[in-house]
């Protein structure tokens, strides 16, 4: 049917080309630092996942040499202050000793928090690679695909100004990637509305706003690179190779055999010294 020459039309709202442009530009721009906060998220729960593998069957040597390591470092602290004694006086006192025993004991503290550290964390990879569950390369790839949807719309650093469920809906995001709950995530990416933002804008002010998620995204990405060099990440294909992991043990026992040698030689020194004696 013909429309009257007076009769409304609907018209949509045109863009002026170059913000229209820039919206596109600041869509991309922020797919990709969600893309980055993703990769960071992805490399803290590889390392987590490595550390559990290390403290699995290199943890219980570690705590050894840890052990080893504290025992010769009081042995050395009290030969040392038994001595300064003996130059400085000649002999020991009771006194003397109960301070020199004091000191040792206090050095001995932090040794054994680190020592107390290990223990937790051995337990802690244990429960960690109980949990574990495969995780198909399917599974892997729409859960960093409903990630970096979600971060699009939720990351604190992407949409700053979000509503009051924002910090939860978030949580839950992150909690659900870590477990790979591919229904969680289906549930949030249908629950979490797309970010509606005003149409137009001033050039200069999205121009900025771009520029400032381009500079996000170069920092994330640096932080990714930094990641990849340091441990566990940098030993990524040592610790999935056994024949590494059995050369680390070979080295391992060998060096916390050296030290209980060394622990012996000190013990017999350290008992001359108690008794008062200087030896040369």
């Amino acid at each position: 049917m013909a429309m009257a020459a007076n009769d409304p039309v609907l018209r949509l709202p045109i863009l002026h080309p170059a913000l229209a442009s820039l919206h596109e530009r600041r869509e991309a721009a922020r797919l990709l630092l969600a893309a980055g906060f993703e990769r960071l998220e992805a490399q803290q729960m590889e390392a987590e996942y490595l550390q559990a593998i290390f403290d699995s069957r290199l943890g219980p040597l570690q705590l050894e040499c840890l052990r080893a390591g504290a025992r010769r470092a009081a042995l050395d602290l009290e030969i040392r202050l038994l001595s300064d004694a003996l130059r400085r006086q000649g002999g020991l006192s009771d006194q003397d000793l109960a301070q020199v025993d004091a000191k040792v004991r206090q050095a001995s503290d932090a040794q054994q928090r680190q020592i107390d550290e290990q223990m937790e964390r051995n337990r802690q990879a244990q429960v960690l690679l109980a949990d574990a569950r495969p995780v198909s390369q399917e599974e892997a790839m729409s859960a960093k695909r409903l990630y970096r949807s979600l971060a699009r719309r939720l990351h604190p650093d992407i949409v700053p100004d979000g509503g009051g469920n924002q910090r939860r809906y978030w949580d839950l995001v992150q909690i659900a990637y870590r477990a790979v709950d591919l229904e969680l995530l289906t549930t949030l990416d249908i629950l979490v509305p797309v970010v509606v933002e005003r149409e137009g804008g001033i050039l200069s002010e999205l121009e900025a706003e771009i520029a400032g998620i381009e500079e996000r995204t170069i920092a994330v990405m640096r932080r990714c690179e930094t990641n990849e060099k340091r441990e566990p990440l940098c030993y990524a294909r040592q610790l999935r190779d056994e024949r590494w992991i059995r050369s680390k043990i070979d080295e391992m026992e060998w060096d916390i055999e050296a030290t209980r040698t060394q622990i012996v030689e000190l013990e017999t020194f350290r008992n001359v010294l108690r008794n008062g004696v200087a030896t040369h």
